[in-house]
């Protein structure tokens, strides 16, 4: 699995998308051919992030963050 870094840029999209279940999205996720840039990780008050792309312009942040409405 090609890794990229995790650098913002300024010409560079940036996507975030709450989830319920971030495991099973990054599961589909990669399975629809995105890259991941970040592991699954804890970022504290038990919200959960990674970080992936499907091009250099195009990063998506996925979060799990039970104070916030999902889906």
């Amino acid at each position: 699995m090609t890794r990229y870094d995790d650098t913002t840029e300024p010409e560079q999209e940036i996507v975030y998308w709450n989830v319920s279940n971030i495991e099973e999205a990054f599961r589909q996720l990669i399975a629809a051919g995105t890259e991941l840039t970040k592991d699954i990780r804890d970022v504290g008050d038990r919200i959960q992030l990674v970080s992936v792309r499907k091009s250099q312009r195009n990063l998506s942040r996925i979060i799990e963050n039970s104070l916030f409405g999902a889906d």
